[in-house]
């Protein structure tokens, strides 16, 4: 299959943009693989761990699992996510700036 014009244009913006933001990068390779290892852990966890002896059990430990927890992984997705997202839109409202002038 041959590439198209748009489709060289988009994978060069995307060397581009990778490029200059290789720690953003790399933050979110160490993020993605620490979240997937802590997934598979939590699983085999699970699975290791004993049958409750009664039903109550069993309902209060699928009420507890559904219930959301806050983790502090989750502080540093929401600093890290929203600092990029800020840094992102300044920029383009810079450029906007530029561009109007």
């Amino acid at each position: 299959m041959k590439r198209t014009e748009i489709q060289i244009n988009r994978a060069d913006k995307v060397k581009r943009f990778m490029s200059k933001n290789w720690l953003f990068l790399m933050i979110a390779i160490i993020m993605c693989l620490y979240l997937l290892g802590s997934a598979v852990q939590k699983k085999s966890a699970i699975s290791i761990k004993q049958e409750p002896a009664n039903t109550t059990e069993v309902v209060q430990e699928v009420q507890e699992e559904m219930h959301w927890r806050f983790y502090p992984i989750d502080l540093w997705v929401l600093i890290i996510g929203g600092g990029f997202c800020t840094v992102m839109i300044l920029k383009e409202k810079k450029k906007a700036r530029e561009t109007l002038k």
